[in-house]
């Protein structure tokens, strides 16, 4: 997916999330002037924990840090895909007999397959090249891929029985967004995606403690699991690395509430545990 901000974090902002992902972890000099591809946004939680003042301190100039398969797994051998694990909300959201469905951002096409044993035909969207040649690669006959920006490319009018996003939504301008993919939903239809919030502190305390305090049991009930049988379980996709990767979402989950409510009467918006959240919108039968 291409749509992508460059980081505003400055290098404080980026060690303090370092050493919220994993205090002895070396990353903590945030060396800065390299291309920046983040993995997953872990807000800034310890801010109330910790004393911020020495992450602060640090030169406020814009942090660049290449994040890569290898050194997320040398940093926390325990690290697992969030995207991966949420999939399955969104294709609990696909209704029996789906006729078509649509994939906003595809990436690699890992969530489009698992559509295609869902609906009798899937188009999927993404805006990266080198992704769409990955989907292309492993989606079924089922699913069409095709290189396009979701916000300039015609969409057809109330022909989707589900429209789904994955990590996307923050990227793109919400209320607009929200709009042109609702227009494409048939009478009946839902429209779900998963994305991710700015963190919202004091609100967010809660849910940020228990993602902070569980990640890592799970880290290691998934890897102990992958040793176990032949699942992947939210393994990283071989494609990570490529896929461009930016963090700095702008809105906090009840901003995206009020912008859903506006545009979509009726929508639901709820913070999930592990740095997304979920919209979901049923459109109105005639």
């Amino acid at each position: 997916m291409s749509w992508r901000r460059q980081s505003t974090h400055t290098c404080g902002d980026r060690a303090l999330m370092a050493f919220m992902r994993d205090p002895c972890q070396p990353e903590m000099g945030c060396p800065r002037a390299r291309p920046h591809n983040r993995v997953s946004d872990y807000p800034r939680t310890l801010v109330l924990l910790t004393m911020a003042g020495p992450f602060r301190a640090a030169q406020r100039a814009p942090c660049r840090t290449t994040w890569t398969n290898a050194k997320i797994k040398s940093m926390n051998p325990f690290a697992w895909d969030h995207n991966a694990y949420y999939q399955r909300l969104l294709l609990r959201e696909v209704p029996e007999g789906a006729a078509r469905v649509l994939d906003v951002g595809c990436g690699a096409g890992s969530l489009a397959t698992r559509l295609a044993r869902h609906a009798n035909h899937v188009d999927a969207i993404d805006s990266s090249a080198e992704m769409i040649k990955a989907a292309r690669r492993q989606t079924p006959a089922n699913v069409r891929c095709e290189l396009a920006d979701v916000m300039e490319h015609p969409l057809p009018e109330a022909e989707y029985d589900a429209v789904l996003s994955l990590t996307v939504l923050h990227h793109l301008p919400l209320e607009q967004a929200l709009e042109r993919l609702s227009r494409t939903v048939r009478p009946g239809g839902i429209l779900a995606a998963v994305a991710s919030p700015r963190t919202d502190l004091p609100r967010d305390l809660p849910v940020e403690l228990l993602a902070v305090t569980s990640q890592q049991a799970f880290g290691l009930a998934f890897t102990t699991l992958r040793r176990l049988t032949s699942r992947e379980w939210y393994r990283f996709e071989d494609t990570h690395d490529q896929m461009p990767k930016c963090f700095g979402p702008t809105l906090s989950t009840a901003q995206v509430r009020s912008v859903a409510a506006k545009v979509l009467p009726g929508s639901q918006v709820r913070r999930l545990v592990y740095w997304r959240y979920l919209l979901r919108w049923r459109r109105p039968q005639l």
